[in-house]
């Protein structure tokens, strides 16, 4: 409904003679807007902004009437999000998942260095310092897994079914 909308307002816009531009920007929610002014688009948004030249006097060019139909067009899942929400939630997980890696190899490569001097040393205080220090650090590992298990279910099992509920492409999710 609201796409239809959206069409007749910019063929009103058109037919009434006015020239100038329309704006498109996409929210976070994978939400489409126009506006007749690029000031009026949030900040964030602004350098993704695709701008449209509406026709000279008289009725719509058959350009600005296949643009309209494209938007008529595009793919939306149930609650009326594109495949660019979809795209930056997957994107959002893959950087949760890649930090959940970093964080772990981190933790490993201490755990490692810490075993190999931990082996080096004779001292038995030094090696009570030193199993505290590792036992610690297991657990962090463990902790770490859990995050990599955590995001890896989020990507390849959560996110799937929610756009399968929401009717969106399985491809939006890769």
């Amino acid at each position: 409904m609201k796409r239809v909308l959206l069409i007749v307002a910019i063929l009103l816009f058109a037919s009434a003679g006015r020239t100038g531009e329309v704006v498109k920007w996409v929210d976070e929610r994978g939400v489409v807007h126009f506006t007749d002014n690029a000031a009026s688009v949030p900040e964030k948004y602004r350098e993704h902004i695709d701008r449209r030249e509406l026709p000279e006097e008289g009725a719509p060019s058959s350009e600005a009437t296949r643009e309209a139909k494209e938007v008529m067009e595009e793919p939306r899942d149930r609650y009326g999000r594109g495949e660019d929400y979809w795209a930056k939630r997957a994107n959002e997980i893959k950087d949760q998942l890649d930090r959940a890696h970093r964080e772990y190899e981190r933790v490993r490569l201490e755990y490692n260095d810490l075993v190999a001097e931990y082996n080096a040393t004779r001292s038995r205080a030094k090696k009570r310092q030193y199993q505290k220090r590792i036992e610690s650090l297991q657990e962090e590992l463990n902790r770490r897994r859990e995050d990599i298990d955590k995001a890896k279910e989020l990507f390849e099992k959560t996110l799937p079914k929610e756009a399968e509920r929401a009717g969106a492409p399985a491809e939006w999710v890769k």
